[in-house]
């Protein structure tokens, strides 16, 4: 029995050895793995690469192979050229970054860059690519995405009375007259024909809810994309795009009718939610809005925005950068209004906050900023507050972003939320109406039209901005202008078109006179003013542009006797 005991124990004892001796050998073997793995991901880096060029080959005489034939009819019909923008990111940079073991992660062709990580050192790639031009660090930032924050997505209960109209809103009455939109309607002017890209963070349920029956019958929705999942299906994560939309174009007879019911769409999905670098959030709508551009859009309408509440690292933002020439977004928004798209961005909802400044884009001198009121059209609590760091009037306009009527995926029918997520749509549905019925206008009429349209243009401040645009008088401005330009005998070309430093105009066979030439930036304003004394015949001309930032401008040319006017658009770039 000892004997037995002895041997059994033996046994045990060799038994335990053997499971130590493993277990030791698989707890080192994962503390390897695990070091190994974190070594690696601690070496790895991430940098924004910016290119020097685009190689040599250009399809500048082939746009259809870059460019949908809206997206060209869209050029032509204001005189926008291709550039070196259009063309791709050249493919042997991307290849020889890939085999040096760099991942990928998005690329932009109009910032001509590309966003990797690494182990390499700035340097080291300096030195082993002679094709980048620049290279700027990344450090991730881990904290959850909010979207200004999360929207300020509050339903209320507030009932407010409804305007007068001849066309029946529903519960949409009051956001929808505010703008003064039935003088568009009743005739007609409903977004028809035209084609806005909605840039969000999510669109839950926008397949399936019956406020979008009409939308889809009709096949309105001309293109979907998620740029997250690097899908055709955007309708996943997030149903704010979903509510967004349904400010422009829901039709529930009875329920609510949208500002601009019979526009085309575009839907991307742009946001990741959980750890991540904003930049990379930042590059992803880029991307979609390059993808709108190719695609035809007229006009995009994103409620997202970039500020400094997303912590710390280097891809904080402070009020400095809020200049409308340093943010990734804002540098995006500045090329796409070159492309002769609309930008129509939200403010931001930190007007109660520490930081309440508006946020990228909405900084862009081209981008129409839209800050919100409540239904008495008093300042929403929430709404950000301007200037621009440089001194401009921000928000551009205002349009209700309080208690806005929303349909929302999950509730039973018509509910409200807060949030100028909700009025820069308003005003992206009413650029909608107005480019449909002036057609022949240049983007920067249309948008001049707006902020002189609204009832504070006269005495425009940093809370108001130039307050709350009508759709009537708007009409009525664009309605005169093209008048002026039909009946003018002021024949003048200018070029380049985008311009830099210098912008040439040739104006053509006239009689001995005196003219003033004028340069307006996108809120009317006269920037360069001088007077010429033509001689007989056709003359050409050169105006100094450099002290001049980015961004659309108009030329304009008026006799000494203030009877005859003519303007084009331009684009500084």
């Amino acid at each position: 029995m000892n004997k037995i005991n002895k041997s059994a124990y033996g046994i045990f004892e060799a038994a335990i050895k053997l499971i130590y001796t493993r277990f030791f050998y698989f707890s080192f073997a994962c503390f390897l793995f695990i070091l190994l793995f974190s070594f690696d991901g601690y070496s790895q880096n991430k940098y924004i690469v910016y290119f020097k060029d685009k190689g040599t080959k250009k399809n500048y005489d082939t746009p259809e192979k870059l460019l949908s034939s809206k997206a060209i009819e869209r050029r032509n019909q204001q005189g926008i050229l291709m550039d070196d923008d259009d063309m791709p990111v050249n493919v042997q940079y991307l290849n020889e970054l890939s085999s040096a073991g760099c991942k990928l992660l998005s690329t932009s062709k109009w910032l001509n860059s590309t966003s990797i990580t690494t182990v390499l050192s700035p340097q080291e790639l300096q030195q082993r690519f002679v094709f980048i031009k620049q290279i700027v660090s990344v450090k991730d930032t881990s904290v959850k995405y909010e979207s200004s924050p999360k929207y300020l997505e509050q339903k209320t209960n507030l009932n407010y009375s409804k305007i007068a109209s001849t066309i029946d809103y529903g519960q949409a009455n009051t956001q929808n007259t505010m703008l003064g939109i039935e003088c568009l309607h009743k005739d007609g002017y409903t977004g028809k024909n035209t084609t806005i890209a909605v840039i969000d963070g999510g669109f839950l349920g926008a397949d399936t809810m019956r406020a979008f029956d009409s939308l889809r019958i009709q096949k309105r929705i001309i293109g979907a994309f998620d740029f997250v999942a690097n899908d055709s299906f955007p309708y996943r994560m997030d149903e704010h795009g979903a509510g967004v939309l349904s400010v422009i174009t829901a039709n529930l007879p009875g329920q609510m009718v949208g500002i601009a019911p019979h526009a085309k769409f575009l839907l991307a999905r742009t946001i990741t939610f959980g750890n991540y670098d904003i930049h990379a959030d930042e590059y992803l709508w880029i991307r979609a809005m390059e993808w709108a551009d190719s695609s035809g859009a007229d006009i995009i309408s994103t409620s997202l925005g970039w500020s400094n509440y997303y912590g710390g690292g280097d891809t904080n933002y402070t009020y400095a950068n809020m200049d409308g020439r340093t943010t990734i977004v804002t540098k995006g928004a500045s090329i796409a209004s070159r492309k002769g798209i609309i930008v129509v961005a939200s403010a931001g909802n930190q007007g109660n906050k520490s930081w309440h400044y508006i946020s990228a884009p909405c900084d862009g001198d081209s981008v129409l900023c839209v800050g919100a009121v409540d239904y008495t059209k008093t300042h929403s609590y929430f709404s950000s507050y301007g200037p621009s760091y440089d001194g401009r009037i921000k928000p551009d306009v205002m349009a209700m972003g309080q208690s806005v009527k929303v349909v929302w995926p999950g509730t039973s029918g018509v509910t409200s939320m807060n949030g100028t997520s909700f009025s820069a749509p308003l005003i992206a549905g009413l650029t909608a109406c107005l480019k449909q019925k002036h057609p022949g206008s240049t983007n920067m009429e249309v948008i001049n039209a707006i902020i002189q349209s609204a009832d504070r243009y006269s005495n425009p401040d940093f809370t108001y901005g130039n307050g709350i645009p009508n759709a009537c008088t708007a009409d009525s401005l664009l309605t005169n202008i093209n008048e002026i330009k039909n009946n003018s005998t002021l024949n003048f070309q200018l070029y380049p078109n985008p311009a830099h430093n210098e912008l040439q105009y040739e104006i053509g066979s006239i009689e001995k006179t005196t003219l003033q030439i004028r340069i307006i930036n996108i809120l009317g304003q006269i920037v360069i003013n001088e007077t010429k004394n033509i001689d007989k015949g056709i003359s050409n001309h050169t105006l100094n542009i450099s002290e001049l930032s980015s961004g659309s401008y108009v030329l304009q040319i008026i006799t000494d006797s203030g009877t005859d006017t003519r303007q084009k658009q331009f684009l500084i770039k």
